[in-house]
């Protein structure tokens, strides 16, 4: 849970920094929650009134929790601005959403389309969606990242990309799976790179010295963006 983690987060650096831990965790939890109402239902609000009311609920909750006001507005507007604005279009905030935004493009335009997962030092997860690129194909697509100043102290954890069920190769509709290409992503980079043929089947990558074919899974789970789960083996 987002809230928690960032409550917990925000106690901690609190009570490094002399004061008390459960006031820290009460505004950056507080603050967490109304970030994510705000950003869920607040699509006409300015971006400084978001960071004002955050403030606002932030400072409120530690005062009543017997801090400072002042100290929790300070985590209210930095929890919303940092984890709640900073991020541009192409953020997600739910692995749902950002599984939706690329299965629906590899569906419309027939091409490879990918999103990156982050996670922060709580523990919590973030989802960049990769930008179309003029290149990109049936069997590929090129990786970028955000920029480093979307990202700060974020660490890229794991690739997820689609590709349609068949490509057309020497006249022939051969079918999609996971490939040599997503074995060395997954080694170059130190992540978990999934590839998800869409009718086909799904091919999990972890980090390895020698490659590995791995058998081909189709399942629909929640954080996938289906609606109903089942698992079931495919093809090799």
């Amino acid at each position: 849970m987002h809230a928690n983690s960032h409550g917990t987060f925000n106690g901690a650096m609190r009570w490094a920094q002399g004061g008390k831990f459960e006031h820290g965790f009460l505004s950056g939890f507080v603050s967490s929650l109304g970030g994510s109402y705000l950003q869920a239902n607040g699509k006409n609000m300015s971006v400084a009134g978001k960071i004002a009311i955050s403030a606002a609920i932030g400072g409120t909750a530690e005062a009543l929790g017997g801090g400072k006001f002042a100290n929790g507005a300070v985590t209210g507007a930095y929890v919303m601005a940092w984890n709640h604005l900073m991020h541009g279009d192409k953020w997600h905030p739910t692995r749902e959403k950002a599984a939706e935004a690329t299965k629906n493009r590899t569906e419309t335009t027939g091409n490879e389309a990918s999103y990156l997962v982050f996670k922060d030092e709580c523990g919590d997860e973030y989802y960049w969606e990769v930008p179309a690129d003029p290149k990109d194909g049936p069997g590929k697509s090129y990786m970028s990242t955000p920029a480093k100043s979307e990202t700060g102290n974020l660490a890229l954890k794991e690739q997820y990309h689609y590709s349609t069920q068949t490509n057309r190769i020497d006249g022939k509709d051969l079918l999609v799976k996971g490939s040599y290409e997503d074995w060395l992503l997954a080694r170059d980079l130190n992540i978990t790179v999934t590839h998800h043929a869409i009718g086909s089947g799904v091919w999990i990558f972890k980090p390895s010295v020698f490659f590995s074919q791995p058998i081909s899974i189709v399942f629909s789970l929640n954080r996938l963006g289906f609606k109903k789960s089942h698992l079931s083996l495919a093809f090799n």
